[in-house]
C-alpha cells in the first residue's frame, strides 16, 4: 500500500461522505497536522482509521466537535494501530473533565472495572484492530479493483 492516501480513498475506506470530512476538518479542526498549503491533502492509514472512528462515534450520537477533539488526542494511538498494535479502548466522559476521553482496556477479566471511571451513561468500547482491518481491507479492495480495469 502507498504511504499516503487521497481524500477519496480515505472517504471510501472510512465510509464517510467527502462533505463530512471537509466539515470536520474546516469547522471542527480534525487533523490540524494536515494544514493545506495550496495543494491537495494526503492522508495516512492512521488518518483513515481516525476518520472511521469519527464516523462510528457520530453515528452513535456523540457530538462531532467532541469526537474530533477525542480523535485528535488519540493520534499517537491511531498511529500505533496503523502499525499493528490496535487495542480495545473505552470511550466516555470522566468525572473530572466532562469531555470525551479514552482508555486502553486490559483483558484481565475485569474490563467492567476499567470502565468505572466514566460518568456518562453512554460508554462504549472500540476495537481499534477491527477498525484498522476494515479500513485496510477497503483500501486494498479499492486499489486492486482499479488495477484490474
Amino acid at each position: 500500500m502507498e504511504s499516503t492516501l487521497t481524500a477519496s480513498e480515505v472517504c471510501a475506506a472510512a465510509k464517510c461522505p467527502p462533505s463530512s470530512l471537509r466539515a470536520w476538518q474546516n469547522r471542527n479542526g480534525l487533523f490540524p497536522h494536515l494544514a493545506k498549503d495550496g495543494g491537495w491533502r494526503r492522508y495516512t492509514l492512521s488518518d483513515a482509521i481516525g476518520i472511521r472512528l469519527v464516523v462510528l462515534l457520530t453515528e452513535r450520537g456523540f457530538a462531532a466537535q467532541e469526537v474530533v477533539n477525542l480523535v485528535n488526542a488519540m493520534r499517537p494511538n491511531l498511529e500505533m494501530a496503523a502499525q499493528g498494535y490496535a487495542p480495545f479502548v473505552g470511550i466516555g466522559r470522566s468525572e473530572d473533565s466532562g469531555s470525551l476521553e479514552f482508555r486502553e482496556l486490559k483483558w484481565t477479566g475485569k474490563v467492567l472495572d476499567d470502565l468505572g471511571w466514566f460518568k456518562d451513561p453512554v460508554v462504549i468500547s472500540v476495537d481499534l484492530g477491527r477498525i484498522t482491518n476494515e479500513v485496510v481491507f477497503l483500501i486494498g479492495e479499492m486499489r486492486d479493483g482499479g488495477d484490474a480495469e
